[in-house]
């Protein structure tokens, strides 16, 4: 599935001269909206995107929004010329330092590196708007920013892992470790690049249980809090 993107627009924005945190507070109550989703790992986070991206395009189909999700990862690497893999591997596991120091003696960025070329194109993505960001820190990069709504998918975790064991093929012990092990790593990637926690409500506009919604309900519920 396709969705409508400026690319020329967004390379713009990430280029852009630096401003002040008042400056781009005032600028960003001007801008298009943008919706950053943080998920917990087996909460059913692809379903409730494909509807929350059919929504906000049947509702505005001559104003088209953009999924920021596996795209994100391949526009960072566009934007930096980075391998896809970096850009991975940044939020799922943390080198050593010994790894990171090799790395560098043949010219592979630091992961403190990579994830400051993802913060500066999830900004340029933002700048731009129309945009739902997945994943990637995005409800730390452009927390109190006025134009940005930040969603947080939760679920009990029997039923997350219930779900990741039917979808990946998995038994019921191995499927709940693979989720922990998920949220471990993103919750260790945010924390560590972006100083916050992503299991803190404050840093979001709406929390919903999909366990207790459908997926249409819950993209209902994103776009009536976006509009």
């Amino acid at each position: 599935m396709k969705f409508g993107t400026n690319l020329n627009a967004v390379r713009s924005a990430i280029v852009s001269h630096a401003k002040s945190p008042a400056e781009v507070r005032r600028e960003a109550a001007a801008r298009a909206p943008v919706i950053t989703i943080s998920r917990q790992a087996g909460s059913n986070a692809p379903a409730i995107v494909e509807s929350l991206m059919h929504l906000l395009n049947q509702r505005r189909p001559h104003a088209p929004w953009s999924l920021y999700d596996a795209e994100l990862v391949q526009r960072v690497a566009e934007d930096h010329d980075l391998a896809e893999h970096l850009v991975h591997a940044v939020e799922e596991r943390d080198r050593s330092w010994i790894e990171q120091f090799a790395g560098g003696l043949t010219g592979t960025p630091s992961d403190v590196d990579v994830a400051m070329k993802i913060a500066k194109t999830v900004r340029g993505v933002a700048a731009v708007g129309r945009a739902v960001i997945v994943g990637r820190g995005g409800q730390a990069i452009l927390r109190g920013l006025a134009h940005v709504t930040h969603i947080r998918l939760i679920a009990p975790e029997d039923w997350r892992a219930a779900r990741y064991a039917e979808a990946e093929g998995l038994g019921a012990g191995k499927a709940l470790a693979e989720i922990r092990r998920i949220d471990g790593e993103r919750r260790r990637f945010v924390k560590l690049h972006f100083h916050q926690d992503p299991e803190d409500a404050w840093l979001y506009h709406l929390t919903l249980n999909v366990a207790r919604t459908t997926p249409e309900q819950a993209a209902a519920a994103i776009v009536a809090l976006v509009e």
